[in-house]
């Protein structure tokens, strides 16, 4: 049964470090969020990495997109864009199909440019003499350049076998063009390829980008594509999540909060210290540039020791495991637990007038959310991984994130989160707390048997609990564009 959760309940994103990316380790990096309505996860949550041992009969790229340019008028492929010019791919969205994957079959299209030739010196021309003299020798002409190969192969067919290739890593994913090396290289200017999704407030956000073949993004919910000229589009094709989740699966991690078992969280034995070791595996390699006194390149920052990142999450997390024995152990309902502080300015006097409230009230839930958008502490808090290796570690990796929460109704939520969280979505609903233990086991056993984990505690059989799967998709092959440096307002 398809556990597929809906964009705003649960989301895996994944992000390639290659040999190019100087601060980040090597491998995938796998990270998770969640509606903070869903409270903290009841167990760990269980990372799986698909096998492509052959395509399921029923997986195949969808090609059912609305492309259209800028004033709204509908296109079809194949097309020719020139520089500047963009058009629009619309993907569907639906509680059946969320799109976590596009591929463009694009290419560069640009007149051959002859380079410009090269005049050979002159011979010397004799000065007139008033005797006889022999005819001055003629100038030789120049002599161009062969011009330069654009041999291009055809643009793939985004069909089924290509996906079966890609996901194999048979094939590239998208070839671009191929120049001869026995002629000079010549690049044409590429297209561009940008995925969108939604915003909180409804807005276009964007999700990732590439400039040169291959064309293939992933990330949760894309929505609408746009692709800049110039270049040639013969193909655009997606996956849903929901066509990905009938592939094979293997569990190679779980991922866990830094605590022991309680009365809301099945947890593994020597969880703290496993948790610091996902925190050394995922330190970075060099120190964060913004640390920095003077400006550097990002590959001359001053190199950062695994202790050195430890040091520093447990600095900043320390206090966050009073909140998590709050919100897993006590009886006060996560949702609502929270602690008051008095608004006061540097003086220590009240903000508020006599009579009037000078008071902010902070949910220890929300501390730990926000706490863990830190990359350290999301790795201690376990909504953090990374499968690591070099480039050999292969082109295409899908994964999917399996997570267990508790009904949000025995968490304190009140009718309109419920409203807003439309749970009746989820079709996996009703676990008992042993049940969750059982899927766990069943999911997870082969890893935890090699990895010598130990599950301890046990949820309680009452309260109900669900089940939510999320899946992102990391091409080695096809990195994305870094981010445009933030914009500073102005005063």
């Amino acid at each position: 049964m398809a556990n597929i959760a809906p964009l705003h309940l649960l989301n895996l994103a994944g992000l390639p470090a290659t040999a190019q990316e100087p601060h980040l380790p090597r491998g995938n990096h796998l990270r998770v969020t969640h509606h903070p309505g869903l409270g903290l996860p009841v167990a760990p949550f269980i990372l799986q990495r698909a096998q492509f041992d052959g395509l399921p009969d029923t997986v195949a790229p969808r090609r059912d997109v609305v492309l259209h340019d800028g004033a709204g008028r509908l296109l079809s492929l194949p097309l020719v864009l020139d520089k500047g010019q963009t058009v629009f791919a619309t993907i569907p969205q639906g509680p059946g199909a969320s799109c976590v994957w596009a591929m463009v079959a694009a290419d560069p299209v640009a007149s051959p440019v002859l380079p410009s030739p090269v005049l050979p010196r002159p011979m010397p021309v004799p000065m007139p003499r008033p005797m006889p003299r022999p005819m001055p020798r003629p100038m030789p002409r120049p002599i161009p350049r062969p011009m330069p190969s654009l041999t291009r192969p055809a643009p793939p067919v985004l069909d089924r076998d290509w996906l079966a290739g890609a996901l194999a890593g048979v094939v590239p994913a998208a070839p671009g063009p191929v120049l001869s090396a026995t002629m000079p290289q010549i690049r044409a200017p590429s297209p561009r390829v940008a995925a969108y999704g939604s915003a909180f407030g409804g807005d276009p956000a964007l999700l990732v980008a590439r400039a040169e073949a291959p064309y293939t993004l992933a990330a949760p919910g894309i929505a609408e594509l746009r692709i800049t000229g110039p270049g040639r589009i013969t193909d655009i094709a997606w996956m849903a999540a929901q066509d990905l989740d009938q592939l094979r699966w293997s569990s190679i991690e779980m991922m866990h909060l830094p605590r022991e078992h309680g009365m809301r969280y099945l947890s593994i034995k020597g969880a703290k210290g496993r948790a610091h070791d996902a925190v050394a595996a995922q330190a970075p390699m060099r120190r964060p540039l913004h640390e920095l006194d003077t400006p550097l390149a990002p590959d001359a920052a001053p190199s950062f020791a695994d202790h050195e990142e430890i040091d520093r999450v447990t600095t900043i997390g320390a206090p966050l495991m009073a909140y998590l024995d709050v919100l897993i152990d006590r009886s006060e309902p996560p949702l609502l637990a929270a602690e008051t502080f008095e608004l006061t300015d540097e003086d220590n006097n009240r903000l508020a007038g006599a009579g009037d409230e000078s008071n902010v009230s902070v949910g220890h839930l929300a501390r730990v959310m926000q706490a863990a958008l830190d990359p350290g502490i999301a790795a201690l808090m376990g909504y953090k991984a990374i499968e690591p290796g070099d480039d050999r570690l292969g082109g295409l990796a899908v994964y999917r994130v399996i997570a267990f929460f508790r009904d949000p109704a025995d968490l304190g939520a009140d009718q309109a989160l419920l409203d807003e969280l439309a749970l009746p979505l989820v079709r996996e609903r009703d676990l008992g707390g042993d049940t969750v233990e059982v899927i766990i086991r069943k999911l997870a056993g082969d890893l935890m048997r090699q990895k010598q984990i130990s599950l301890t505690g046990r949820l309680d059989t009452a309260p109900r609990h669900f089940r939510l799967d999320a899946i992102a998709v990391v091409d080695r092959r096809a990195p994305p564009l870094p981010p445009a440096p933030p914009r500073l307002m102005p005063p």
